[in-house]
């Protein structure tokens, strides 16, 4: 499925909109086809929720109307469907990339994303290295010749 292919399941006032996202983010802000089809994905995933979650596509007075309690609810479906915080996160980015270029174009404001949080990553401490690498470090015969203060 390429990138310029109609998303499933949404008026053709979004779907236009999309397209004109789409080929925004390729062409004036050089993002890859890999990165564009993952934008596309998100965005599906969202409209695709929201069609059973509002019981018809939404139009974008429908998106604009929407409130933070719809956003968590398409938060909590795709976390029961296995997500995890990092996925959270990336379909939060692109569908607020969305929303951002319908303000921008004057198509309606959709303030519940920004309004909700995204998901926070765990913090992780550093890996410590192998005995073998901590060696390799220390070992002054393997960086003789360097010059160094």
């Amino acid at each position: 499925m390429t990138v310029a292919t109609a998303v499933f399941r949404i008026t053709p006032d979004v779907n236009a909109e999309i397209a004109r996202w789409l080929s925004y983010l390729g062409a004036e802000r050089r993002m890859s086809a890999k990165t564009l089809d993952a934008y596309r994905r998100d965005v599906s995933q969202f409209l695709n929720f929201l069609t059973d979650h509002l019981g018809s596509a939404p139009s974008l007075k429908q998106l604009a109307k929407l409130t933070p309690a719809d956003i968590r609810a398409f938060m909590a479906a795709r976390r029961s469907e296995g997500s995890g915080n990092r996925s959270l996160m990336g379909t939060l980015a692109g569908c607020r990339s969305f929303a951002r270029f319908l303000e921008r174009n004057g198509k309606g404001k959709v303030g519940a994303l920004a309004a909700v949080r995204a998901p926070k990553l765990p913090r992780t401490l550093p890996k410590p290295l192998a005995v073998s690498a901590a060696k390799q470090i220390a070992d002054t015969d393997l960086r003789e010749g360097e010059e160094r203060e």
